[in-house]
This record gives C-alpha cells, sequence and structure tokens, in this order.
C-alpha cells in the first residue's frame, strides 16, 4: 500500500500518476518507517471487523494528501463511496449519494434513473 501510494504520487510513469501526482497530491511520509508509526495501530483495529484483503487506506478528502490527518482504513465497499466521480444530489434537505437514493426509492433500472435525474435535474 505504502509503495503503490508513493508511485502514484511521485512517478510519472505509473499509470495512475495523472490522477494523483500530477494534481498536487503528495505523499507526506518520508518513509515506511513513518507510515507505520502513524497507521498501524488504526489498521490493527481496522482488521478487527474486516479482513486483510479488504482493506484499503482512503483520503477522507479526496483533494488532500497522503498523510496521518487526511488518511483513514476503509472497506473496499467505502471507498467506492468516496471518488471524485460520485454523484451526489441534493434531496429532502440533504446530500446523498445519487446510487444510495435510487437504492432505496427507485423501481426503474440505475441507467434510466441515472439519465433522468442528469436529463431533468
Amino acid at each position: 500500500r505504502f509503495l503503490s501510494m508513493k508511485a502514484r504520487c511521485n512517478h510519472k510513469s505509473n499509470s495512475r500518476y495523472k490522477d494523483y501526482g500530477a494534481r498536487g497530491i503528495k505523499l507526506q511520509w518520508s518513509s515506511y518507517k513513518d507510515f507505520r508509526k502513524d497507521m498501524l495501530e488504526s489498521f490493527l483495529e481496522h482488521l478487527k471487523n474486516h479482513s486483510g484483503w479488504n482493506t484499503t487506506i482512503e483520503r477522507i478528502n479526496v483533494e488532500g494528501n497522503y498523510c496521518k490527518e487526511n488518511c483513514i482504513w476503509v472497506s473496499r465497499k467505502q471507498q467506492a463511496k468516496n471518488k471524485r466521480n460520485t454523484a451526489y444530489v441534493n434531496y429532502e434537505g440533504s446530500r446523498q449519494r445519487l446510487k444510495d437514493l435510487y437504492k432505496s426509492s427507485c423501481p426503474v433500472c440505475y441507467q434510466s434513473f441515472m439519465h433522468r435525474v442528469l436529463r431533468l435535474g
């Protein structure tokens, strides 16, 4: 995980560099030792409820850097909800993920639902 973060942020040859380093996102841990010192305890706590395979590191603010203050351990399903391309809508006074709103209240297929929302607002 540490080496992947480092590559995405620092190596222009990495296929994901355009989504991280090129956007100014930095890895603020200078070494794996520093990363481990900051994140091991929360990682072990997360593993009490999730498998290691299902555990990934997430930046709370997707525009922010990789650092202790902006990173948490989450399941892959949780992480999928915190992406730049996640669609949100204001519904009944609260900001909700479009996919969650669809799952809870819509009898039509997701593609039709998305089309209607994007076309009609």
